[in-house]
């Protein structure tokens, strides 16, 4: 149990050189190279989950004293309803075939694993799902990481 984390890019940034991708291994690269750190400080290292998906979602601010940015569209939904799904397939990464077939995986650093089409809270079509894993020693620079999509959510 814990936070969540809603990450974006526009559709462009996201696909080149599979950013929306990296993002997640390279997080998971940099808290894995903290691991002692974390179990001498508090005993336990952090892990999360991740859901990837495309769409199209709706961005604003609200709020007049304290601000806010709200998301809202049904890539929203979907990309949560994806991630809750992580355990039950026993993986960190669910990715939407809707998204991989955008992207160009051609690169041999990446593993793609069709797990099969599963029905999801709140859909009426039902969505297929694949895992991706990444090689060692890649990486990317989260510099140019922008809003809009591929959404991914994480816990």
């Amino acid at each position: 149990m814990g936070d969540e984390v809603i990450v974006s890019w526009k559709t462009g940034n996201g696909f080149r050189r599979e950013r929306a991708l990296d993002c997640f291994f390279d997080i998971e690269q940099a808290i894995a190279k903290k691991e002692n750190i974390y179990l001498g400080k508090y005993g336990i290292v952090p892990s999360f989950k991740a859901g990837l998906h495309i769409g199209t979602a709706m961005i604003g601010e609200i709020g007049v004293i304290k601000k806010d940015i709200a998301f809202s569209g049904d890539v929203l939904n979907t990309t949560s309803r994806i991630q809750a799904r992580c355990n039950e397939f026993g993986v960190d990464l669910l990715v939407s075939e809707e998204l991989v077939t955008e992207l160009d995986l051609s690169k041999e650093e990446y593993a793609l694993q069709k797990i099969g089409t599963v029905n999801l809270r709140g859909r009426a079509k039902a969505v297929t799902l694949f895992s991706i894993s990444r090689g060692v020693g890649c990486s990317y620079d989260f510099q140019d990481a922008l809003i809009t999509k591929p959404f991914w959510s994480f816990a």
